[in-house]
């Protein structure tokens, strides 16, 4: 039986084993779907020719090998791109800011006091070549440097967990805490973690760990949880899809390919410390973010850290490079910014729950932490 006129047949290509492909796919189903009649076929193994027999009006999807790269350039149908491994491939092209990936871990470190970083990436790898790049460059400016530990441990998880090789043993063992590692993404981080624990390191109070894609079930998996980085592969994703449609109706291509910077840092287990060995900045920190949802101020962090005002002012300076009112002010933001990314809360719940007096006190402080109101932030990180 013939198809209706106006269905539209999209190609897929993303392999489910990789750590966004999944969030790709639902930001495209949720462009789809109900509003367009698009039937969809995904890809076994890579195998374009399966594909183009199928006769598609449309392609989009990761290209991860010269092969894909050569059938992307070759196709007759609009084609939208996602991975950026190939910088020359000349498609239009959405996907993610993985330097901006980079300078966020770089900045959650940061953030805890660190002063020591490791990166681990996949060989080989373009997105994980820029994230290193956006990772090393934050903290050149700090300034700080980093080590790129790429390779040593394995990134070919699939199935199941691989041993813990002698190598990685031996590398985890030569490290003196606190150090800040930085891996590519969730399932690196995931056996990094392994590693840690068959040789009995100290997470995160030695190694403090943080990956990326935020995936729950590895997040959990790990021991203790794994902090990740959230990014915008359902809004990239569902813009992916935009995109096609636009091309597919005869619309011209975008100048420049559209890269979304990530959502946030979703902090487990792994990171929930701070590297800092003065008692009274430890309790200080430690407080703050126990209490940071209260009416609490520089006085009573003062108070619960056992020092004066001035000592902790000077401390907080000398040590972190910021004051005690700005740490109380950034910890409130970043719970604001999870709760609008997980929530569809009224603004003034937000407000509530991240610690601040009133919507207006809110909307104030994220605007001038993050360059926009909580509101645009959250309508840009929205699919459909």
């Amino acid at each position: 039986m013939a198809r209706p006129r106006m269905t539209k047949r999209i190609a897929l290509f993303y392999p489910l084993r990789l750590g966004n492909a999944q969030d790709f796919l639902r930001g495209i189903f949720r462009y789809a779907r109900p509003d367009r009649p698009w039937e969809f076929s995904l890809t076994h193994g890579w195998n374009a020719d399966r594909l183009l027999a199928w006769r598609p009006d449309g392609i989009i999807g990761h290209v991860l090998t010269a092969d894909a790269a050569l059938t992307f350039e070759r196709v007759s149908v609009p084609v939208v791109e996602t991975a950026f491994d190939f910088e020359d491939l000349p498609v239009p092209r959405v996907g993610l800011d993985d330097r901006a990936i980079g300078t966020m871990a770089a900045e959650h470190f940061l953030d805890h006091g660190f002063f020591r970083f490791v990166y681990i990436g996949e060989p080989h790898r373009a997105y994980s070549q820029r994230r290193w790049e956006g990772f090393r460059s934050r903290l050149r400016a700090a300034p700080y440097r980093a080590a790129d530990a790429t390779g040593v441990i394995g990134s070919h998880w699939q199935e199941g967990l691989p041993p813990v090789s002698a190598q990685a043993r031996k590398w985890i063992q030569s490290l003196s805490g606190p150090i800040a590692i930085f891996a590519a993404h969730d399932a690196l981080g995931l056996e990094l973690l392994e590693a840690a624990r068959s040789v009995g390191a100290k997470v995160p109070e030695d190694l403090a760990v943080l990956a990326v894609n935020n995936i729950d079930w590895i997040c959990d998996l790990a021991h203790p949880p794994l902090s990740s980085i959230r990014t915008a592969a359902e809004t990239a994703g569902f813009e992916a899809a935009r995109l096609l449609d636009h091309l597919m109706a005869g619309g011209p291509p975008p100048a420049s390919r559209i890269e979304f910077p990530p959502l946030g840092v979703a902090t487990r287990r792994s990171t929930d410390v701070y590297a800092v060995t003065e008692a009274s900045l430890a309790a200080a920190l430690q407080f703050i973010r126990d209490h940071s949802q209260q009416n609490i101020g520089v006085h009573e962090v003062a108070e619960a850290a056992c020092v004066s005002r001035s000592t902790l002012e000077r401390r907080f300076r000398a040590l972190l490079g910021r004051s005690p009112l700005q740490e109380i002010h950034r910890v409130r933001i970043e719970r604001a910014r999870q709760a609008l990314i997980e929530h569809d809360w009224p603004m003034s719940r937000v407000a509530r729950h991240a610690g601040f007096r009133d919507e207006r006190h809110l909307t104030e402080r994220f605007r001038a932490h993050c360059g926009e109101p909580p509101s645009s932030f959250r309508a840009r990180f929205r699919c459909g």
